[in-house]
């Protein structure tokens, strides 16, 4: 009829000012929540800001290489090559 006993992974034992009692009370994971989202934040804005230049670099580069036309003269020249196999 009393209080179920919590599990002990669920408590936080902090010593009392005055004297030796133990208080128990729930462990809450949201500043470390929210510790974790900030620094996370921060080292992603700082790698995003460091790739930036070389990804924007990266992504022109493979654009210009895909996107770019065949001349006549290499279209007949991969057609040549291509009859040879």
């Amino acid at each position: 009829m009393g209080r179920k006993p919590r599990r002990p992974e669920e408590l936080e034992v902090r010593r009392a000012s005055s004297d030796d009692e133990r208080v128990a009370g729930p462990r809450s994971g949201v500043g470390a929540f929210l510790l974790g989202t900030a620094v996370g934040g921060i080292a992603g804005a700082v790698a995003g800001a460091l790739l930036s230049n070389a990804t924007r670099s990266l992504v022109v580069g493979l654009l210009q290489v895909f996107g770019r036309r065949l001349s006549e003269a290499e279209r007949e020249e991969l057609r040549f090559e291509l009859l040879l196999q």
